[in-house]
């Protein structure tokens, strides 16, 4: 007589696609002084590998990514071009796929709007209270007043903004409008 003894092996079974969220770190527009936005995609489970050839990325001027194999999470840092209203856009394509190979589900955001075109100026004087009418600033004339209208909305302009040569900036003078788009001072 023979004895013969079962033997069984189990394995996982794995035919679901990985999925991904992603989200950034800036609130609002990036512009000239926040031109980086990390964007952080976070797997449904861990993904073998995360390159750059794995995302198709619009209105960036360059990114970077980072990712440890097998981990469920990476990062794509973007820098966003100068002069640029274009905004960001990340493609996370099918070409990740997961541990046992599956594909991912692409998903593409592009909720990140860009601004970093710079604003024009234009300025107009106005001699205040005038010693004479010959329109001349001069030692006998008080005070000059500028208006300065910008292309664009600007915010938080001061005193430290404002380089006068051949006079002073009168203090407490430079106010901007509610909307932005215009400035005031007196030298």
């Amino acid at each position: 007589n023979i004895s013969l003894t079962a033997s069984s092996d189990s394995f996982v079974i794995d035919t679901i696609d990985p999925e991904v969220s992603v989200s950034d770190d800036l609130d609002g527009i990036a512009f000239d002084g926040a031109n980086s936005v990390t964007y952080t995609l976070s797997f449904s489970e861990p993904v073998q590998s995360v390159t750059e050839g794995d995302l198709t990325v619009a209105g960036a001027e360059g990114y970077t990514v980072s990712h440890e194999a097998g981990s469920d999470t990476a990062s794509v840092t973007v820098t966003v071009a100068d002069g640029s209203m274009e905004n960001v856009s990340v493609s996370v394509n099918s070409s990740i796929v997961d541990i046992a190979g599956n594909p991912l589900i692409e998903v593409v955001d592009d909720s990140q709007p860009v601004d970093t075109v710079n604003p024009t100026a234009s300025y107009s004087s106005e001699i205040i209270a005038p010693n004479q009418a010959d329109g001349v600033a001069s030692d006998a004339d008080s005070f000059v007043a500028y208006t300065v209208d910008f292309s664009e909305p600007v915010s938080g302009i001061g005193g430290g903004d404002i380089n006068v040569e051949g006079g002073t900036l009168v203090p407490g003078t430079v106010s901007l409008s509610d909307d932005g788009l215009q400035a005031t001072f007196e030298v």
